[in-house]
């Protein structure tokens, strides 16, 4: 005769199928976010699929991956992580932490997208999650000190010895002080950010195969260098990102000029309490810029792949899930035909259409972030310190992290 299970693991077996039910109605989707601010979509979706449930899970800016990490190793990650950054992205798949969707996203789909943002996506061959918006950069300016200074609007084409004469005009500083009281010019000391000079000034990060550094090269270290000069030279530019942050020089007025990407729109109307545009970046060799998209992904701890992936491609794909992320600043839509249709707002003082300009030109790179992305940056950034601070110049520095880099590079060769 067959052993019957006891009460208490009946109830055991019972309690474990009830969960499972209830986990395959409900999704948790992580962001940085106020969850006011993705609400209204959840609200969308959760109409036409009133069976799902949206959990949201939200955490500091730039803690996206460690979180999913943490989360992933006790064996409860988000089932759909939001507003990830490209280098998180590529390090998170490398690791095998987000779940391959190739399978689940037909090919054609992928043509609706800008190539750039879907290069991103694709990791070894592999689709691993889709761009949620594009990150076009570009240079916001202070219309009100432009304006106090003698200055017209910035054309659409400048050099270089333009931008200086912008900055220095737009500088400030008090009677009795050396430090300006305004800045023409505040930047982050990301890749990112140096790449938007380096690139159009002919240089670059990696050889094409990403095997070797060569931002050792002259093109690229006279870029650098520039940005360095234009705080140790010139004096519109700080010295020192510690004690300020660049968005905050930027949101009080403290700075006349200010880089970032399509997503700083919606932030920068809420905040800014004076008249502002958009210009491009200068122009020196060529004119390239940096396209730094925004991607969401599946876990692949996920207990709701199929239903994630589903919420995923309706965020993505969707046109009037698209068309939210223009109505609020998000960002470009990663949709070309929504982003074509509802980026540039004619009712607004500002000429968003500078980023869709660039963009549509296809003139825009992909950072071209490695898995150990965090170690190549952090090995840059210190010598790039040593730069700021006025200590070494940028060739110097640039040769003596070159093997370093060369020596990550290698690891990812092995």
């Amino acid at each position: 005769m067959s052993k019957q299970p006891s009460v208490p693991l009946l109830l055991c077996m019972l309690l474990l199928l009830f969960l499972s039910v209830a986990e395959a109605g409900q999704i948790t989707v992580m962001s940085r976010d106020l969850v006011e601010r993705w609400q209204p979509l959840f609200d969308v979706y959760s109409q036409l699929d009133p069976g799902t449930e949206i959990e949201y899970l939200q955490v500091p800016g730039g803690q996206e991956a460690q979180r999913i990490i943490v989360l992933s190793a006790g064996g409860v990650p988000p089932d759909l992580a939001l507003w990830m950054l490209g280098s998180q992205y590529v390090e998170l798949a490398h690791n095998n932490l987000l779940a391959d969707i190739t399978d689940q996203v037909d090919r054609n789909m992928l043509s609706q997208l800008y190539e750039g943002s879907v290069e991103l996506a694709i990791y070894q061959d592999r689709l691993y999650g889709l761009p949620i918006v594009n990150g076009t950069m570009a240079v916001l300016y202070n219309v009100t000190q432009f304006s106090e200074s003698g200055l017209g609007p910035i054309p659409l084409e400048y050099s270089w010895d333009d931008f200086l004469t912008y900055a220095r005009r737009t500088t400030r500083t008090r009677a009795g002080e050396e430090t300006p009281y305004i800045w023409g010019f505040t930047f982050y000391t990301y890749l990112r950010d140096y790449m938007n000079f380096v690139w159009t000034n002919g240089g670059d990060l990696f050889n094409k195969d990403r095997t070797r550094f060569v931002m050792n090269s002259p093109d690229a270290t006279e870029a650098l260098q520039f940005l360095a000069d234009m705080a140790l030279v010139h004096n519109v530019s700080p010295r020192s990102y510690s004690d300020k942050a660049a968005w905050t020089h930027w949101y009080e007025g403290s700075a006349a000029m200010y880089p970032v990407g399509s997503w700083g729109i919606g932030s920068s109307r809420t905040r800014c309490e004076f008249d502002w545009d958009i210009a491009t970046f200068p122009t020196r060799k060529s004119f390239t810029i940096v396209n730094d998209p925004f991607m969401a992904a599946v876990t692949s701890g996920s207990k709701n792949i199929a239903e994630s992936v589903q919420l995923l491609k309706w965020l993505v794909f969707d046109e009037n899930a698209q068309a939210f992320m223009s109505a609020t600043g998000l960002g470009i839509p990663a949709r070309k035909s929504v982003a074509r249709r509802t980026f540039d707002d004619p009712r607004t003082p500002q000429n968003e259409g500078i980023f869709l300009h660039m963009l549509n030109s296809g003139l825009p790179r992909i950072m071209p972030y490695t898995a150990n992305w965090t170690s190549v940056q952090n090995a840059i950034h210190s010598a790039m310190a040593d730069v700021f601070a006025g200590n070494i110049g940028a060739v110097q520095a640039m040769n003596q992290v070159a093997p370093v880099i060369d020596s990550l590079l290698a690891e990812l060769q092995d």
